[in-house]
């Protein structure tokens, strides 16, 4: 499967690592997702999202800690496309 990186989700990625999070806990999750190992992706609360962001899936690293990201069909391909808080991910309080 290939992964791709938004512009935003680097930014986010960098400010992760400036707040001192675990980036271990992104490559756990991102194996999960590769791996479809739904016992872990359970334990992270991965559920799908409406609205603005139907297409997409998100789960918590933290519990304030999100990755959002998304499966592109046809070419099998995983898009990062945010990580950060659910102010930073989903623009909410």
């Amino acid at each position: 499967m290939k992964i791709s990186l938004t512009s935003k989700y680097r930014k986010q990625l960098k400010l992760a690592k400036k707040r001192g999070l675990d980036l271990q806990l992104i490559d756990i999750a991102v194996t999960a997702i590769v791996e479809g190992d739904l016992a872990r992706l359970q334990r992270l609360k991965d559920h799908r999202l409406s609205g603005r962001y139907k297409n997409q899936r998100e789960l918590h690293l933290a519990p304030d800690w999100l990755l959002r990201y998304q499966i592109v069909g046809d070419r099998v391909e995983l898009l990062l496309l945010a990580t950060g808080s659910h102010r930073d991910v989903l623009g909410i309080e």
